[in-house]
């Protein structure tokens, strides 16, 4: 089991999502604690980190291994959460 992190700007982007999508995003969360490299997950190109789709959302985040934990750097929609 993993512990979650989340950096400050996670919270504003949380609060921009609409209600409809907030179920599906807030409980793909809750699963990166249990298995941080699932099914739909991809290795950033570029940089360190993890992407995971929900739909129209990303969520882009860290593992530590040997810390375990998880620490979640971005969760917008896909047009915005790369620049």
């Amino acid at each position: 089991m993993y512990t979650l992190l989340a950096k400050p700007t996670v919270e504003k982007d949380l609060r921009a999502i609409h209600p409809d999508d907030f179920a599906v995003v807030n409980d793909k969360i809750k699963t990166l604690a249990e298995q941080p490299r699932q099914h739909k997950t991809e290795k950033l190109k570029g940089g360190e980190g993890y992407r995971l789709r929900v739909g129209n959302y990303r969520i882009l985040y860290n593992i530590d291994d040997h810390a375990k934990t998880v620490t979640i750097h971005r969760v917008q929609h896909r047009k915005q959460v790369y620049r």
